[in-house]
C-alpha cells in the first residue's frame, strides 16, 4: 500500500524523459523489423538460454525469438503507464509537500531510464540469438552479466544516492 497521504501532482515530463520513451518504443520497433527480415532464413532451431559466460546453453524453435518482443511491449506499455503515478512508489526518504515534485521527477526518471536499458538490453539479446542461430559467435562473453548487472543495478544506486541527497538538500533549506 501507498501512502495515501502523499500529493498526487500532475508534474509535465521532461524532454529526456520524452527522448527516452521514444527511443525506447523505436528500440522495440527495431526489434521487430530486423527479427521480421531474419525470420525466413532462421534455422528451425535457435538459442534461447544463454550461461554465465553468455553461451547458449538452451535452445528451441524459431518461434521462440518472439518471446522478448512480447515481454518488451507488456513491459514498455506497462513502465509507461505508471511512470503517471509517481505518488504510488516506494520510497526511501520521507515525501512532503516541500520534496514531493523533485522526489517524484527523480523517481520517474529512473523508471524511464530503467524501461530504456530493459528495452535495449532485449533487442541485443534478440540480435545476439538471431547471430548465434546463424552461427556467428557474438556477445561479451563472461563479461555480459556483469555489464548488465552493473547497467541496472548502477543506474538504481545512481537515481537512490540522488534522492537521498535531494531529500538532504531540502532538509538544510
Amino acid at each position: 500500500m501507498f501512502n495515501e497521504t502523499r500529493p498526487a501532482l500532475q508534474i509535465p515530463r521532461t524532454l529526456v524523459e520524452y527522448v527516452l520513451t521514444i527511443a525506447s518504443f523505436v528500440l522495440w520497433l527495431a526489434m521487430i523489423v530486423y527479427i521480421s527480415t531474419q525470420w525466413p532464413a532462421l534455422p528451425d532451431r535457435i538459442p534461447t538460454h544463454f550461461n554465465f559466460q553468455g553461451e547458449a546453453d538452451g535452445w528451441g524453435g524459431k518461434g521462440m525469438v518472439w518471446t522478448l518482443p512480447g515481454i518488451g511491449i507488456v513491459l514498455l506499455i506497462g513502465l509507461t503507464i505508471i511512470e503517471r503515478f509517481p505518488h504510488a512508489y516506494n520510497y526511501l526518504v520521507p515525501i512532503t509537500e516541500a520534496t514531493a515534485k523533485a522526489q517524484y521527477q527523480n523517481a520517474r526518471l529512473m523508471m524511464v531510464v530503467i524501461k530504456f536499458e530493459i528495452i535495449g538490453l532485449f533487442a541485443y539479446f534478440s540480435w545476439q540469438s538471431i547471430q548465434l542461430a546463424f552461427g556467428r559467435n557474438v556477445g561479451l562473453g563472461n563479461w555480459e552479466l556483469p555489464v548488465v548487472l552493473i547497467m541496472i543495478f548502477g543506474t538504481c544506486i545512481l537515481f537512490v544516492v540522488r534522492s537521498f541527497r535531494m531529500n538532504k538538500r531540502s532538509q538544510h533549506e
